[in-house]
């Protein structure tokens, strides 16, 4: 029973480790951050292009992406949540909250699953699919492979009302699987941090809404609220 127990805190401890990205070494380099209580956020709202590029999960259409840094201050230990942090837009009067990297992938996986077509439809489905490479030999270019999320693409071609025909992008409860171990592996950390930590949060947007509409990103925890004016770096067009 011990052992299974320390099993547990071992596995627990090796998670909070992983998760996540690396903070970035200065504040500075973030569009905006601030201070209070002993904890300092900085933050970063990515622009759709650099969604598409840095995750392999369809993730960059209506989301907004935010990467989030929060620095305690030396000796201090935090409890993190990610309902800990709001967005809010131009035009739009009510806060945001992030969404689970399950729910995404839910969200996701049913925009995949278009109502049944007729036996008579013929449909042509480019294919887009997401897995993660372990790395290692090149046997086509030589060399090594880094690891990480990657995405494959092909076409199908389906006959409508016929079983067994190849499914449509992301719409496998494998894909929808695989899109949520990507999502929740980059979030930001929850639990305690008595260290630097940073991750992406996901915040649904309204319809009609943009990255560039971010006004502010809000903190509210540990006896801090801290307001982060106008992080966002996204291109208007």
């Amino acid at each position: 029973m011990r052992l299974a127990t320390l099993a547990i805190v071992c596995s627990s401890v090796l998670l909070a480790d992983t998760q996540g990205i690396r903070p970035r070494a200065d504040i500075d380099d973030y569009r905006a951050h601030d201070e209070q209580n002993g904890i300092t956020v900085a933050a970063d709202v990515m622009d759709p292009e650099q969604v598409r590029h840095a995750f392999a999960s369809g993730i960059y259409s209506g989301y907004a992406v935010v990467e989030v840094a929060v620095y305690p201050a030396q000796g201090k230990t935090i409890d993190l949540s990610a309902m800990d942090f709001t967005l809010r837009l131009a035009g739009y009067p009510t806060p945001i909250r992030p969404s689970s990297a399950r729910t995404i992938a839910g969200v996701l996986h049913r925009k995949a699953n278009p109502v049944p077509p007729k036996p008579s439809d013929v449909t042509v489905i480019p294919t887009v699919g997401v897995e993660y490479e372990s790395g290692g030999y090149d046997p086509v270019y030589g060399g090594s492979r880094r690891p990480g999320w990657r995405t494959t693409t092909g076409v199908d071609i389906v006959t409508g009302g016929q079983r067994g025909g190849p499914a449509p992008a992301a719409s496998t409860n494998q894909d929808r699987s695989t899109m949520e171990a990507e999502l929740e592996d980059r979030a930001l950390p929850e639990g305690p941090a008595a260290k630097a930590v940073a991750g992406y949060l996901y915040f649904p947007l309204p319809a009609k809404k943009k990255p560039t509409d971010v006004t502010s990103l809000d903190f509210q925890g540990d006896g801090a609220t801290i307001h982060i004016s106008s992080p966002a770096r996204a291109k208007r067009k």
